[in-house]
């Protein structure tokens, strides 16, 4: 059984997080540091490390028996990954994905939030307040579709594809998801149909609303190419992106949107964040703009998952959402 001596915290940007881990965890010392420097860690054996993502990267080859384990605090590892060094073996540090039941619940309210928006047009609706036309539009939005007549498909049936897809199953959705592989064992009662890379283009025509939650890695880079968003051209589906920006490049999605094989894109992550201000989806009028809050870190959240973490690792069992060295992911 593995023994925990303290917890490390070092992680800006996440407000009330050592306080939130001193309360999940009354019986375990919480320290907060101000520095992961070389000379700052060099004492440190078998700690419990928390901290955002952007700041694993260079602790990946520190001396071995520094870190029993790393709980990171986002869910995106592309910052840790621009550290790997190719002329290294792979690192061997366990590092652990922030996920929890939670973080996947303000994923799916967003996505579910954004469908309802489009369905029954409130944000032209609020324009047409904010901007001064004055419109009334009471015959253009009185048919809207009801959720149970849509079908979602949605990029990745992790953690948080999985709890979209029961969230929009539970209003009667039909639900198609994209996986790497076909699960044997996790199969989601919430998804109809699954459905891999090489039969994409089977999946994305009969699309309502397309939700991107994957990660960045090179499997995914481009994935969305115009021959895919053009064979979608019949029902014109909502492109929703919570998941990375490198899924489609910009000038497909815009070449998507001009083209209308696609009645609208929201699009809550970039390539550049913040996303600059004379980038031309400011502008477009397909496009809705969220500042990548779909899945905030709440400290509470990060607290419960190394919470959890610590129990299995305490018990000798694996941890969850481990890093894969190998998917990148």
């Amino acid at each position: 059984m593995n023994q925990i001596r303290r917890v490390i915290v070092y992680s800006p940007g996440v407000p009330g997080l050592t306080n939130a881990l001193s309360k999940a965890l009354p019986r375990i010392q919480v320290v907060e540091i101000t520095d992961l420097s070389e000379e700052a860690t060099e004492h440190f054996h078998n700690e419990i490390l928390v901290t955002n993502n952007d700041m694993i990267g260079p602790l990946l080859y520190r001396p071995h028996g520094q870190f029993a384990f790393i709980q990171g605090t986002w869910a995106g590892v592309e910052s840790i990954f621009s550290h790997i060094k190719k002329d290294k073996e792979r690192p061997t540090l366990q590092v652990a994905r922030f996920t929890n039941r939670q973080f996947s619940q303000l994923m799916s309210e967003y996505t579910l939030g954004q469908v309802i928006n489009s369905e029954r047009g409130l944000l032209t609706i609020r324009d047409d307040q904010t901007l001064g036309t004055k419109s009334w539009r009471s015959d253009e939005f009185a048919h809207p579709r009801l959720i149970k007549e849509l079908t979602i498909g949605i990029l990745g049936v992790g953690n948080i594809g999985r709890e979209i897809a029961r969230t929009f199953q539970f209003f009667g959705a039909r639900i198609l998801g994209l996986t790497r592989r076909f699960p044997s064992q996790h199969r989601s009662p919430f998804v109809s149909h699954y459905y891999e890379t090489s039969t994409l283009h089977e999946m994305l025509p009969q699309c309502d609303y397309i939700c991107n939650v994957l990660p960045r890695t090179s499997q995914t880079t481009r994935l969305l190419t115009d021959e895919l968003l053009k064979s979608c051209q019949a029902r014109r589906p909502v492109f929703i992106n919570i998941g990375r920006d490198n899924v489609v490049d910009d000038q497909t999605l815009l070449r998507a949107l001009d083209e209308d094989w696609l009645r609208q894109a929201v699009l809550d992550v970039f390539a550049e964040e913040p996303l600059p201000s004379d980038h031309s989806f400011w502008s477009h009028p397909k496009i809705v703009i969220t500042p990548h809050i779909a899945g905030p870190t709440r400290a509470s959240d990060v607290a419960d998952c190394l919470r959890a973490n610590l129990e299995l690792f305490d018990q000798g069992a694996p941890i969850e959402n481990l890093v894969d060295w190998e998917a990148q992911y």
